[in-house]
């Protein structure tokens, strides 16, 4: 009853509220009758305004930037001509109008301009001498920026705006310098006739100030000035520098047009009469409607069903104790419903269908056809599911609608649980199998047909048995259904037999499956594949004791058999022998024909080891080309002996690998036990020191053991150690021994020499340590600095006036070495000034005695590829020398200086050097002759028809500082002059 007074005496409140309220709008309204026309007639008058700006400020930057253009044709050209200036500026004027002439003025001086006719006066103008123009133009110069002047009166008649922009240009140093000023004349009635301002219908008046820029300072000159007096509308029109003021009202002012608001105040009154009584009567049926609304709230109070009422902007009216009790919100909780949907709900999907659904329903017109699922979050922190179903209150004049949940979360969970453990077996990457008591397949999941080979159909018409290996015998299975009976469950590894025949290995867990009787329904296998596991498990078993490339066993197989061979040998009083063996110039085989082909002759040699040893025996490969070999039960040395000599004959023989004959042998040492140590990295040590003996002392051999030989390694080591230093600290240095023409005297090449500078033993010459370093890694670093070094001093001497061929010596192993070429290529790229066919390579013909093939495809490369030249050194000591001649492009064949000294005593040497030199002539090579040391060994040389020859009668080696003193002072024998050669013609 006390709700209802309340409400009654809140209604009637509302009425006298409502008469208030009315009759102060209606004052309200005839005030903004009367100011609505002066607002539409300002912001009318303000667009007006705004477009004529806008013409202005377009077409005059239209010009402008046409303008700020003029300048890139003296950057272009400073030299330009008049000529040139008018064609170029015709265009310009041609489609723009709005400028009557364009003037360009070096210096402040007019040089330039277009039109000539009528602007003859102009032509010479000093802008400096002009007051008029002075300032402007110096503004322009020293602000860098375009500038805007007037408008003016002309001196050709007319009004025109005069722009002046500076032009900076870059002289010969790329440096900045004032060129002159450029200058344009814009028709100021061309241009306000462009813009819309001289239209003779204009619905509004304007103005404009702020000549030459200077704003609200500047004069008036265009429209009125008394237009500024009381300007409610002004826009500024920026320039370059300064700007314009553009100032608009309505034609006939701003206080002319309201007219009589009579008679709008005579309709205002009659409609505030109207709008009363109709408030009123809505008054009451509002009041009417509350009474119900209060008689319903008491009955969904009541409720055990959760409700809400929820009117406009989703703001919450009421909740009832049910939804309370359930959810935990109170009224206060829930300000509004958006807010709680964002707090509370779980799906954002839902979320986004309620805010597109109340966003097209502000009136709640359309409803949900059926209920909506929805998640909510609890007070509590729990979630619970309900359906909710949403309905318009009819009678409710606040057009509320009511929300009711039916919370259906146990029906949820439970629906969840199904799903998820579905998923689970349909889903999981191990396969799944479920039997019945009689071994019959009931259900499989996609991972067992993936697994097994099997379709889901033709598993579910078999049993497990069908998937059976063979591998397991009936104790396995009894085994297994023993575990299942008394445990329950079972696990272990099993080998079955897919689908298309191949076994695969299990991991298999198989779990019984009981009633609440404890009676057994079903069996459940659960199982992975674990086949690459076992066959990964394997190779790292295979893997840790045997090489993966030859299957050899490995340094901890081998470790392991030497101590089964010393027990054996203490038991029966034999030897161990211990061998170390490694390949001789396995490193060009991998050079020249690649990796793979290396990696198959390691295996070749891997094959004929087994088949040279004995099975007793053990072979060992140690990594690269390097392999350890264990002989057991040795009697005497001459047995060792026996063994080694037929093993090296076996791994000598040609191997053909990919359709290629490779040649190749080893050196071995061998350390015998117990005569030598009984530890075997000992033991491996010194059979290593002598296979390096082996290889000393011409390869493709054997050594045992020794210590004074072990010395003489050791020494070596220290040697190349100490070269190695040599090489980083730079003590070498290269001497250059002349060649020439004996016939005329003309120097043609010096041949690069290395000396070891020795800080304590002074000038070493080759023959004294390069022997040391042959075949090892250092003779090809030591070649890439003759080469490098060689290359410097040509160009220093290139640079004093001295061209010459610079000729050095490269060494066999560095020829065939992968990256020669690209090395080769890589130095010379240092020296772009020099051209490559300034540097000859020197070959020795007696490392051609391998793969001639081989060697002339990278002479060929050397040549035509790089650009170098070829000589053949010591040409004659070879064994196939018409070969060499016949399949190697060189450029020339030096004659190895003991045929050369000796040929004035020996019939022998005399008849090699008349040979080589015919040869030579034959295939169309030139021919050097080296040690030269007397003048009647070049008078020889002139007659058998070598012009070419170097020797200690022309030079000896010498540094490079003193080729050019030499070089300068050098005389030729005169008596070679005279000598008649054998190819000479007939006086």
């Amino acid at each position: 009853m006390r709700h209802l007074i309340a409400t009654k005496l809140v209604f009637n409140s509302m009425i006298a509220i409502i008469a208030l309220l009315i009759f102060s709008a209606a004052i309200y309204i005839d005030y903004v009758i009367q100011d609505r026309y002066s607002n539409a007639l300002q912001a009318k008058t303000q667009q007006k305004l705004s477009q004529y700006h806008n013409n202005l400020v377009t077409n005059l930057q239209n010009h402008i930037q046409i303008i700020r253009g003029l300048p890139g044709l003296f950057a272009v050209n400073p030299e330009l001509t008049q000529e040139q200036f008018e064609v170029a500026m015709s265009h310009l004027i041609g489609e723009h109008t709005q400028l009557r002439n364009i003037a360009a003025a070096p210096d402040m001086v007019i040089r330039y301009m277009y039109p000539v006719a009528g602007n003859e006066q102009a032509i010479g103008l000093d802008y400096r001498q002009e007051p008029t123009q002075a300032a402007a133009a110096e503004r322009a110069r020293v602000s860098r920026n375009l500038v805007l002047a007037g408008p003016l009166e002309l001196k050709q008649g007319g009004t025109g705006l005069i722009t002046r922009i500076p032009v900076y240009l870059l002289d010969d140093q790329q440096q900045e310098y004032f060129w002159g000023i450029i200058s344009a004349v814009i028709d100021v009635d061309a241009f306000f006739e462009a813009s819309g301002l001289n239209a003779a219908d204009l619905p509004i008046e304007m103005a404009i100030r702020g000549k030459d820029g200077l704003g609200e300072q500047g004069e008036v000159f265009f429209g009125e000035e008394a237009l500024f007096d009381n300007a409610r509308l002004t826009m500024p029109l920026a320039l370059p520098e300064g700007h314009w003021v553009l100032v608009g009202q309505p034609k006939g002012g701003w206080k002319g047009g309201l007219g009589d608001v009579k008679q709008s105040r005579i309709l205002l009154f009659c409609i505030a009469i109207a709008i009363f009584a109709l408030l009123t009567a809505f008054v009451r049926f509002m009041f009417s409607a509350s009474m119900a609304n209060l008689k319903f709230r008491q009955v969904i109070e009541s409720s055990p069903i959760p409700y809400i009422l929820v009117g406009k902007e989703r703001k919450v009216s009421f909740i009832n104790p049910a939804f309370t009790e359930l959810y935990g919100y109170t009224l206060d909780d829930l300000p509004t419903l958006a807010l709680w949907w964002e707090k509370t709900n779980v799906s954002k999907d839902y979320l986004k269908t309620v805010n597109e659904w109340w966003s097209a329903n502000p009136e709640h017109k359309l409803l949900p056809d059926s209920s909506l699922e929805v998640s909510i979050y609890c007070l509590d922190g729990s979630e619970r599911v309900a359906l909710l179903s949403v309905s318009p209150l009819h009678d409710a004049v606040n057009n509320e609608l009511l929300l009711v949940f039916y919370d259906i979360t146990t029906r949820k969970q439970a629906e969840q649980k199904i799903h998820f453990s579905e998923q689970i077996f349909r889903q999981a990457h191990e396969g799944i199998v479920v039997t019945d008591t009689k071994s019959r397949i009931l259900e499989v999941n996609p991972a067992f047909t993936e697994i097994t080979g099997y379709t889901m159909q033709e598993a579910l018409q078999g049993t497990p048995a069908m998937l059976k290996s063979g591998k397991h015998n009936n104790d396995f299975f009894q085994q297994m259904w023993h575990s299942l009976e008394n445990q329950g469950y079972w696990q272990g590894e099993v080998w079955n037999r897919h689908k298309e025949g191949h076994l695969y290995a299990l991991l298999l867990t198989i779990t019984a499956m009981t009633n609440p009787q404890g009676d057994k329904q079903f069996y459940v296998g659960l199982f992975s594949d674990i086949t690459q596991s076992k066959t990964q498990q394997e190779k790292l078993e295979l893997m840790a004791h045997y090489d993966v490339l030859t299957h050899l066993p490995n340094r901890v197989l081998f470790a392991d058999r030497y101590s089964q061979a010393v027990a054996h040998s203490q038991r029966l009083g034999t030897w161990v022998g211990v061998c170390f063996l490694d390949l001789d110039d396995f490193k060009p085989v991998n050079d020249t024909h690649g990796h793979n082909i290396g990696d198959l002759l390691l295996i070749d040699v891997a094959d004929r080891l087994r088949a040279s040893v004995r099975e007793e025996d053990t072979i060992s490969r140690f990594g690269g080309d390097e392999f350890a070999i264990l002989f057991r039960d040795i009697s005497s040395y001459e047995q060792c002996e026996q063994l080694l000599t037929r093993l090296h004959q076996t791994l000598a023989e040609p191997y053909w690998i990919d359709n290629q004959r490779i040649v190749i042998s080893a050196s071995s040492g061998i350390a015998l036990y117990p005569m030598d140590n009984v530890d075997l990295d000992t033991l491996l040590r010194h059979a290593d020191q002598a296979m390096y003996q082996a290889k000393i002392t011409g390869r493709n051999t054997f050594r045992l053991f020794n210590p004074e030989l072990n010395q003489q390694v050791m020494q070596k080591h220290h040697v190349v150690h100490r070269l190695r230093e040599a090489l980083l600290n730079n003590e070498f240095v290269l001497h250059y021994q002349p060649e020439i023409n004996m016939k005329t005297g003309e120097i043609i090449a010096v041949e690069a020499l290395i000396r070891w500078q020795h800080p304590e033993s002074g000038l070493l010459y080759p023959n004294e340590f390069l022997s040391v370093v042959e075949g090892s890694d250092l003779e090809f670093d030591l070649g890439l600095w003759v080469v490098e070094s060689a290359l410097s001093q040509l160009q220093q001497w290139q640079q004093a006036g001295l061209n010459l061929v610079v000729s050095v010596n490269i060494a066999a192993n560095h020829l065939h070495a992968i990256n020669f070429i690209q090395s080769l290529q890589q130095i010379l790229s240092r020296y772009p000034d020099i051209k490559p066919s300034s540097l000859q390579l020197e070959i020795l013909e007696s490392s051609t005695l391998g793969d001639v093939h081989t060697l002339s495809r990278i002479i060929d490369e050397c040549r035509h590829q790089v650009g170098v030249q070829i000589a053949l050194d010591d040409f004659g000591t070879g064994y196939s020398s018409l070969t060499h001649l016949r399949h190697l492009a060189a450029n020339s064949v030096k004659i190895d200086q003991s045929f050369v000294r000796d040929m004035l005593e020996d019939p022998s040497d005399y008849n090699i050097v008349d040979g080589v030199i015919s040869l030579a002539k034959a295939f169309n090579r030139q021919v050097i002759a080296e040690g030269v040391e007397t003048i009647e060994h070049g008078l020889m040389l002139l007659s058998m028809g070598c012009e070419l020859a170097q020797g200690y009668q022309i030079a000896r080696p010498m540094p490079a500082e003193d080729i050019l003193v030499w070089c300068q002072e050098f005389q030729l024998e005169p008596v070679w002059q005279k000598q008649v050669s054998k190819t000479d013609p007939f006086p």
